[in-house]
């Protein structure tokens, strides 16, 4: 076993405590610096949530839809 997923979930959480102590020392020096700058991350933080979940729930909604309706069979014998 390799240490990829452990490796990617260090590497994550890193980079999320690099942001917010990021936008904490710029808010401290300069507090709308610090502001725009969580703002923006907190922002793409939730784009991209957003975008994993269109991702997951989009084919979902498609088959369920295209179950529903179906085109009525023209050649059915009766």
């Amino acid at each position: 076993m390799n240490g990829r997923p452990r490796r990617a979930h260090v590497v994550f959480l890193a980079a999320t405590a690099m942001l917010i102590l990021v936008s904490i020392f710029l808010y401290r020096i300069r507090p709308l610096a610090g502001i725009t700058f969580g703002s923006t991350s907190i922002a793409l933080a939730v784009l991209a949530h957003v975008g994993v979940l269109a991702a997951l729930v989009g084919p979902l909604v498609a088959w369920r839809r295209r179950r529903r309706h179906r085109p009525p069979q023209l050649n059915r014998r009766t």
